[in-house]
């Protein structure tokens, strides 16, 4: 299965009107000056710290802005369409994900809002696929890590508190987020992010600054929201980002490593799991 290349602008409809805007976008955006290295220009850095932060369904506070967003974003599809060929070429499969989920409006309780999500899938793919055609990986990278700093910015700026019962009951700091599970998961998320940047010496100083800061509020947000998911979940994942900046990318440079070190991991993992 594959996607056939777009006509030339001249055949496309409203293709001239569209390849114009796009030169006149490429002409604002041209500065030397981007957050990140790589191909993408500092205007497409700022859009993806804006996605970021508003299109996460949870994120109630920007839900008047993802319609705009999501506007803006497949106006840039089609200025990029050219780059997005290969892309979506490759990539085609992810795209039953969505399919699969509006399949499921057969036998959904709420088939309206099955709908919904499934097409808010989908086109959260094409925006994904879009940010990967404009930026390269590291940017991605540095441009999550900033999204997700202004919101525990905000957070600390802005404490919101909600009382939770249980034995790690108490009052938990949700910050600008819904619910407390929502602060957690971004947080953990930044860090993540931050930690790639730390062990990654590719970076510039501007995102390892970024990334310390990360690693300064992170966990003290985290346990501020006294939610246990995302303390397991920030272990898992600083255990994992530590490994593979310490162990899985000097071991490309023995042959056959990789291999051990999986195959040892599958052990000690099949062994806890039969015990």
């Amino acid at each position: 299965m594959g996607i056939a290349a777009p006509p030339a602008s001249g055949h496309f409809p409203g293709g001239q009107a569209i390849d114009r805007l796009g030169d006149g976008y490429r002409r604002l955006s041209a500065t030397r000056g981007t957050i990140e290295a790589g191909r993408g220009t500092l205007g497409d850095e700022v859009f993806a710290i804006i996605l970021f932060m508003a299109l996460p369904i949870e994120m109630q506070v920007f839900a008047d802005l993802r319609l705009p967003l999501l506007g803006l974003s497949f106006v840039g599809a089609l200025i990029f369409r050219r780059n997005l060929v290969g892309l979506l070429s490759r990539g085609w499969i992810a795209f039953l994900v969505p399919a699969f989920c509006l399949l499921s409006v057969l036998w959904s309780s709420f088939p309206f809002e099955t709908v919904r999500f499934s097409l808010y899938a989908g086109a959260a793919l094409i925006v994904a696929a879009l940010l990967a055609a404009r930026l390269s990986h590291r940017q991605i990278v540095v441009a999550v890590l900033v999204s997700q700093l202004i919101l525990a910015v905000a957070s600390l700026a802005f404490p919101t508190h909600e009382f939770h019962y249980g034995p790690a009951g108490g009052w938990a700091n949700v910050g600008v987020f819904a619910q407390k599970n929502n602060l957690g998961t971004h947080m953990v998320t930044m860090l993540v992010a931050a930690l790639c940047i730390l062990l990654d010496p590719r970076y510039r100083r501007l995102a390892r600054l970024l990334a310390l800061g990360a690693i300064a509020i992170g966990p003290f947000l985290i346990l501020g929201a006294l939610s246990a998911t995302s303390i397991v979940l920030s272990l898992v994942g600083v255990a994992l980002a530590a490994m593979i900046g310490a162990i899985w990318r000097p071991a490309s440079a023995v042959r056959g490593l990789r291999l051990l070190i999986v195959s040892g991991g599958l052990v000690v993992l099949c062994g806890g799991l039969l015990t």
